[in-house]
């Protein structure tokens, strides 16, 4: 629990940063100090698919549920709430929904959709799903459908941050922890990162992994739950 009132440091893309600074704002009566500073942009690719070609999808991002797809009930895989929430709304028959792709990887193995399959993706994954041998019955196909930009802040951002004595960071991937480290690499204060899961820790530097929290399970509740605790609401 905290003392004082740090900066709320919020790096996704921005649609994801401004959603999660409202889900964080219904759950506390006063509304933390925060700053959206993307270290992220998420660019869709504007090819085409035909989706009528394909029995089932896999989606391991919300970003990659196709946003010109029109669907005909088509089965869809999922990894996360909010990845399902938009499979849904995009018209797709969400079947299965993981918290993490490796457990989504286990489901697929052992229930065998049949027909022919696309794994819809971004520009740079960690884990694959395509090329994981225990789906290699599989009729699988991927695209990817959406690029992931880094992003480096304005002059008068970054210096704004730096000037903050006290930063709490909540980071959602790896990679996000990576341009942190070099965006952050010049900070003094005190910082404290709050990691969507051990993989997200594992990729922050060496002396800020002590001062790191790691939620208790990888998905934007938790992390909600961890940050409430943080702030003591």
């Amino acid at each position: 629990m905290i003392e004082n009132n740090p900066l709320l440091l919020l790096t996704r893309p921005q649609a994801q940063a401004d959603r999660f600074a409202r889900l964080l704002q219904s759950k506390r009566t006063e509304n933390p100090r925060f700053l959206i500073a993307s270290l992220l942009e998420i660019v869709p690719f504007p090819e085409r698919l035909d989706v009528a070609a394909f029995d089932f999808f896999i989606f391991s991002s919300m970003n990659g549920v196709i946003a010109e797809a029109t669907p005909i009930q088509q089965k869809a895989f999922c990894v996360g709430e909010r990845t399902a929430e938009r499979a849904r709304l995009r018209g797709f028959d969400v079947i299965a929904v993981t918290k993490t792709v490796e457990d989504l990887i286990i489901w697929l193995a052992q229930h065998q959709p049949i027909g022919r399959g696309l794994y819809a993706r971004g520009s740079i994954i960690r884990q694959s799903v395509i090329s994981d041998p225990r789906l290699e019955a599989l009729k699988l196909e991927e695209r990817v459908v959406y690029d992931q930009i880094p992003k480096v802040w304005p002059k008068d951002i970054s210096a704004k941050i730096q000037r903050e004595p006290q930063i709490i960071a909540p980071v959602f991937s790896p990679r996000s922890a990576i341009y942190l480290a070099k965006a952050l690499s010049e900070y003094r204060g005190d910082l404290c990162c709050i990691a969507l899961s051990d993989a997200v820790r594992d990729d922050l530097p060496l002396d800020w992994k002590h001062r790191s929290i790691v939620c208790p399970e990888p998905t934007t509740k938790a992390m909600v739950r961890v940050l409430q605790s943080v702030y003591g609401c």
